[in-house]
C-alpha cells in the first residue's frame, strides 16, 4: 500500500497580513491603512499609520463619468 502524504499550510489572515505591513513601514506617519475594521485599524494606528475608512477612502477617489453612479448607488 502507498503511503500517504499529508502537507500543513500556514496561511496567515489579511487582517495579520495589513498589521505586519503596517509595523514594518518604512515611514508609518506616510502610510494610510484603509479598513472598517476596529482591530486592525486600532494595531495600525499604534504602528503610526494614518487611518481611514473604506468610506472615506472611495470619497477621496476623483470621480469619472464612468463610476460615479457606481458611487452614488453606494
Amino acid at each position: 500500500s502507498r503511503a500517504t502524504t499529508v502537507h500543513s499550510i500556514f496561511v496567515e489572515s489579511a487582517d495579520d497580513w495589513i498589521v505586519r505591513r503596517a509595523r514594518r513601514a518604512n515611514h508609518p506617519d506616510q502610510t494610510i491603512v484603509v479598513s472598517g475594521d476596529r482591530k486592525v485599524t486600532g494595531r495600525a494606528r499604534s504602528a503610526g499609520c494614518e487611518i481611514w475608512t473604506p468610506w472615506s477612502f472611495i470619497s477621496r477617489c476623483p470621480a469619472t463619468e464612468e463610476n460615479a453612479s457606481e458611487y452614488a448607488s453606494v
